[in-house]
């Protein structure tokens, strides 16, 4: 049996789990999975029990907030491992919770090898120095073996605990839906009133500092290439902001603000767009850029964005803004407007092959479990 803790049920991470039952019971395993708590504030998804196949606990304990972060103080989780009696632990949250640091105190009591998920990075790392990176050293260097979602959480794992055993477990999709063929992109183009002789670059982010939207609006504008239309999804503290410059800008009909959108929506903007971009300045290991690569499109995304090498290995599918300012910005954004439709094309199926050969949820479970039968 693998015995996943993590703090909470989330939509991605319960589709993957039902896949992951489906892909230990080939060899006569199981999964368990230990949730700290059922949620924690502003996630407004539901958990439905129906719909997972995999054993799971909702663990017993206190929860509250402090700075932004939510620890959840379980009671028993050590006894409900030792009854659970598996053959590994996969510990898939924070390394400061307090889950991790019980587990790791009793680890040897446990019988069982314990694997760590571990999804940081340097540039993600919020939190440094003293007392803090004391406490990430030491609780690093007590982890053997992680799985990791891209090349630079396997090189940050390494700074802190050098000869680690490491494998990839990316974070995933659901591909079945935003990979569907949902009609022909004119037709789409069409019903979402979006040009029909532009490159379309769309982005789905919050619309805060970190996502750089003012600095990427400015680029645009500045750029002044007509054969380019942008679509901006979400919301957040910019919003007002950048719909005051696209009307004073007068942008309108080259620059869409469309707020918060449904799955449903966001995946019909995916498949009218040429080009997805996300011009973070910070980000571990963002899943939109997976989902639009999955709608065929290219890709073109901030140096920051943790899985920008895994998503962009050669540069044959889109471009990579190495340091996010507004003069890197228009530089990019030149360059995919000097690009014709022929080419973004073709970009857009290599993003898609990529993601369809790396970022399955059956794949990840298949690569997890032969890492887990290594270890023991």
């Amino acid at each position: 049996m693998l015995v996943t803790v993590t703090n909470i049920p989330t939509p991605y991470r319960t589709a993957f789990f039902n896949v992951l039952q489906q892909e230990l019971a080939k060899i006569g395993e199981s999964l368990h999975v230990l949730y700290c708590a059922e949620t924690e504030p502003d996630r407004h998804w539901q958990f439905k029990p129906e719909e997972n196949i995999y054993d799971y606990t909702f663990l017993k304990g206190l929860h509250f907030e402090i700075g932004g972060v939510y620890p959840h103080i379980n009671f028993g989780l050590v006894r409900k491992l030792k009854k659970l009696n598996p053959r590994w632990i996969l510990l898939a949250g924070s390394w400061i919770a307090p889950a991790t640091f019980s587990i790791l105190a009793r680890k040897s009591s446990l019988g069982a090898p314990v694997i760590f998920w571990s999804e940081g990075h340097a540039d993600a790392q919020s939190r440094s120095g003293g007392l803090v990176e004391f406490m990430r050293r030491k609780t690093f260097e007590s982890i053997d073996y992680f799985v990791v979602p891209n090349s630079r959480s396997a090189h940050y794992v390494q700074s802190y605990h050098f000869g680690a055993k490491t494998s990839f477990l990316p974070n995933t999709i659901d591909e079945e839906f935003f990979s569907k063929n949902i009609g022909d992109k004119a037709e789409i183009r069409k019903m979402l009133n979006i040009p029909s002789d532009k490159t379309v670059i769309i982005l789905v982010s919050t619309l805060n500092a970190n996502k750089s939207v003012l600095e990427f609006y400015e680029a645009f504008k500045k750029l002044k290439a007509e054969n380019l239309y942008a679509v901006q999804i979400g919301q957040g503290p910019y919003y007002e902001e950048l719909k005051a410059r696209i009307a004073r800008d007068d942008m309108g009909g080259r620059y869409r603000l469309a707020g918060q959108q449904e799955r449903d929506a966001v995946r019909s903007y995916l498949a009218a767009a040429d080009v997805f971009a996300l011009p973070t300045k910070s980000d571990a290991n963002p899943l939109s850029p997976i989902e639009a690569a999955f709608q065929k499109n290219a890709l073109l995304l901030s140096s920051k964005a943790g899985n920008v090498g895994e998503l962009i290995p050669s540069g044959g599918n889109g471009w990579v803004i190495s340091e996010i300012t507004e003069e890197n910005i228009l530089n990019a954004l030149a360059e995919v407007a000097a690009a014709d439709r022929g080419e973004i094309e073709q970009m857009g199926e290599e993003s898609y092959k990529i993601v369809s050969e790396n970022f399955t949820r059956e794949k990840a479970a298949a690569g997890l479990i032969r890492f887990l039968e290594k270890i023991n």
